[in-house]
This record gives C-alpha cells, sequence and structure tokens, in this order.
C-alpha cells in the first residue's frame, strides 16, 4: 500500500500560512476536516 492511497488530495496544502508549530497543526486538521 502506498502513502499516496491514504491522501485526500483536497486536504492537501502546498504552502501554508501558519509560521508556528500550533498553527501548522490548526491548519492541517481544518484542511482534513474541510476535505
Amino acid at each position: 500500500m502506498k502513502f499516496a492511497d491514504f491522501i485526500v488530495p483536497e486536504a492537501v496544502i502546498p504552502e501554508l500560512e501558519a509560521d508556528d508549530k500550533v498553527g501548522v497543526i490548526e491548519e492541517l486538521v481544518d484542511a482534513l476536516v474541510d476535505a
């Protein structure tokens, strides 16, 4: 099984806006929820 099998294309963020760890996690979680 490939890693790409687990990825939803809509949840991929090519450029994150956050500049700290907590902000990055929040952006990633929000993207997963929206996908």
